[in-house]
């Protein structure tokens, strides 16, 4: 009985393990592709501004 109940947690231990690997994988990757979209964000914004402030200067050169 004590046997077959040390491989039962044995065996619970190493899913728990596999899954708490599995999770942070998923976070990890969940992080990852936060952060590339937030960047991709970030540089369309900016990508934008860039274009209002050469517009703003066209106008200036233009009046």
């Amino acid at each position: 009985v004590l046997n077959r109940s040390s491989k039962a947690t044995s065996l619970l231990t190493q899913t728990s393990r596999r899954l708490r690997q599995l999770i942070a994988h998923v976070l990890a990757c969940d992080g990852i592709m936060n952060c590339v979209r937030s960047s991709a964000l970030i540089s369309a914004i900016r990508r934008e501004k860039r274009k209002k402030i050469s517009k703003k200067g066209v106008a200036t050169v233009w009046s």
